[in-house]
C-alpha cells in the first residue's frame, strides 16, 4: 500500500501488524480507486482478533478486486500453505470478486529460483504479479493489471432527500463514486460516474442511468 500510494502505514515484518482496515486512495489512469489494507490470513486464527477478522472479512465483500499478497521469498512450502489458507478464507466467506495474486519481495530471488516458485504454486495462482515494494519492481505492471481488472464505471443521475440521511448519502458517494454535479434543492440532483453496485447501496434514492 505505501509503495503505490505514498502513504505511511505501519509495515513492520511481524504477524497482526494491521488488525484493522487502513484505506487510501489511489489515482489510476485518471480514475480514483480506494485501496483497502487488511489483516492477513493465517491458520488458527487466536481468538482475540477473531473480531479484526470479522471486520477484514466484512471490508473484502464489498471489494471490486481483491489483491492477494504474498512473501515471495518464503520457502515453496510455506508459500503455498499460506495461499491455500487465503484462498479457503475467501472462499468460506463468499467473495466474489477476482483474486490477484501478487508476489511481493521478488528483488530478493534470482530468475530462475522465481520461476520454480511460480511453477509450484502454478495451480493456485496461475498469473501472479512479481514486485518488490522496497525497490519499486513490477509496481507498474501490477497498476497495470489492476486498471484491467475494474469494471467500467457509468454515468447516472440520481436523487437524494434534502436531508441529514441525504447529505450523509452524499458523503458517502463522494468517496466511492466519481461525482459530476450536484443541484441543491428541495432534492439532492446528482450526477456521476461510478459502479452499479456503488450506486445500488443509495437504497432510498432515485437512480436513472444516463
Amino acid at each position: 500500500m505505501n509503495s503505490l500510494t505514498g502513504s505511511g502505514v505501519s509495515a513492520i515484518d511481524q504477524p497482526f501488524t494491521t488488525l484493522s482496515p487502513t484505506t487510501r486512495g489511489l489515482e489510476i489512469k485518471g480514475r480514483r480507486v480506494l485501496l483497502t489494507d487488511t489483516v492477513g490470513f493465517i491458520d488458527d486464527l487466536p481468538h482475540f482478533l477473531i473480531k479484526a477478522f470479522r471486520s477484514t472479512l466484512a471490508e473484502i465483500a464489498q471489494a471490486d478486486l481483491v489483491l492477494l499478497v504474498a512473501d515471495m521469498s518464503d520457502p515453496p512450502e510455506l508459500l503455498r500453505r499460506k495461499l491455500v489458507a487465503s484462498h479457503k478464507a475467501l472462499w468460506d466467506c463468499g467473495v466474489s470478486a477476482p483474486l490477484l495474486t501478487v508476489l511481493n519481495k521478488a528483488d530478493r530471488l534470482e530468475e530462475d529460483e522465481a520461476a520454480l516458485k511460480r511453477e509450484k504454486i502454478s495451480d493456485l495462482a496461475p498469473h501472479p504479479v512479481q514486485v518488490s515494494a522496497s525497490t519499486g519492481q513490477g509496481l507498474a505492471d501490477l497498476i497495470d493489471c489492476i486498471y484491467r481488472q475494474l469494471q467500467p464505471l457509468q454515468e447516472y443521475q440520481i436523487r437524494l432527500p434534502n436531508d441529514s440521511g441525504g447529505l450523509r448519502e452524499l458523503s458517502r458517494l463522494y468517496e466511492t463514486t466519481e461525482l459530476l454535479n450536484v443541484s441543491y434543492g428541495e432534492e439532492l440532483v446528482v450526477r456521476l460516474k461510478g459502479r452499479k453496485e456503488a450506486v445500488a447501496r443509495a437504497g432510498f434514492c432515485k437512480a436513472r442511468r444516463l
